[in-house]
């Protein structure tokens, strides 16, 4: 992770348990915004660097489903501030 330090989102269903494998984008805002991609490990975790930021702009998850592969994309936050260490759970409810 970056020098700057890391956060961490974690995912869990309507049940508390982890969801493993879904990604999790983070939108950075200002003037360096961007964003990153990380995928969730088994136990719920996506780390990501704060690339020097106090907040992100928007945090979302994407599933895919069907066989036809739909994407839905799953709003979790509308900004959040963000220092080293800081952590956050999202309950993802089934549709």
């Amino acid at each position: 992770m970056s020098d700057e330090g890391s956060f961490s989102v974690r995912l869990v269903d309507e049940d508390g348990y982890p969801i493993g494998d879904r990604s999790v984008t983070v939108f950075y805002g200002g003037f360096l915004s961007g964003y990153e991609t990380q995928y969730t490990d088994s136990d719920g975790w996506a780390e990501f660097p704060t690339f020097g930021h106090s907040n992100v702009d928007k945090i979302y998850s994407y599933e895919l489903h069907g066989l036809l592969v739909q994407k839905r994309d799953v709003l979790l936050s509308d900004g959040e501030s963000i220092f080293d260490g800081a952590t956050f759970s999202f309950t993802i409810q089934d549709e």
